[in-house]
C-alpha cells in the first residue's frame, strides 16, 4: 500500500527526508499522481525494480513496509539483517518478525496518521533508530538465520516421519 506511505510522508511537515519506493506494479501511475498532488515530487523517488537491494538498504536510515496484507515478507528480514529499524503494518506474519518497540514500530494497516507518527518519531530520534536497528539485526541473526531455519525444518520433518512410523533420514 505505497499510497498510504506517501500520504503519511506528506504529513511530515517541516521534516527533511528522501523516501525511495522500491518495486513496481499496477499502482505506479496512481502513486505518481498522488506524489504530484501532495507536492512530494522532490522527496519521493520511485526506483522501480532494483537488483541492488543490499546497497539500497545500506544507504537507508529506516525501512518501511506499509502493506495492507502480507505473508512473512523476506524484505523485512533483509532490512532487519541490514540493521535498519522497521516501520510496518501489523498484518499477516509481520508481527512475528518485528517486535513493536524493540526491533521496530508496528502500525495498523491503512492508518496514515499512525504511520506518519512512527516515521516522525524515528526521524527525530537517531539513537532510537540505532537501538531498534541493532535489536532487529540481533533478532534476525538469532531467530531467522539459515542454519537455525534448517535445523527447525529438519526437526519438524523427523518428528513427523517418526510419528507416522516412517524411516528417518541419516544425519
Amino acid at each position: 500500500d505505497p499510497v498510504t506511505l506517501v500520504r503519511a510522508l506528506a504529513r511530515l511537515k517541516g521534516e527533511s527526508f528522501t523516501a525511495v519506493v522500491v518495486g513496481d506494479g499496477p499502482a505506479r501511475s496512481m502513486l505518481e499522481t498522488e506524489i504530484r498532488r501532495l507536492g512530494l515530487d522532490g522527496a519521493v523517488e520511485l526506483a522501480g525494480e532494483c537488483t541492488n537491494v543490499r546497497e539500497r538498504l545500506a544507504a537507508a536510515d529506516v525501512f518501511v513496509l506499509s502493506s495492507s496484507q502480507e505473508g512473512l515478507p523476506l524484505s523485512v528480514l533483509e532490512a532487519m539483517a541490514a540493521g535498519l529499524p522497521v516501520v510496518a503494518t501489523a498484518v499477516g506474519g509481520i508481527p512475528e518478525l518485528v517486535v513493536h518497540g524493540e526491533t521496530g514500530l508496528l502500525v495498523p494497516r491503512r492508518d496514515v496518521e499512525s504511520l506518519s507518527a512512527a516515521l516522525a518519531r524515528l526521524i527525530a530520534d537517531p539513537a532510537l533508530r540505532r537501538r531498534l536497528g541493532a535489536a532487529g539485526r540481533a533478532r534476525a541473526e538469532a531467530v531467522f538465520d539459515l542454519p537455525s531455519f534448517r535445523r527447525a525444518h529438519l526437526t519438524l520433518y523427523r518428528r513427523e516421519l517418526a510419528r507416522r512410523g516412517l524411516p528417518l533420514p541419516a544425519e
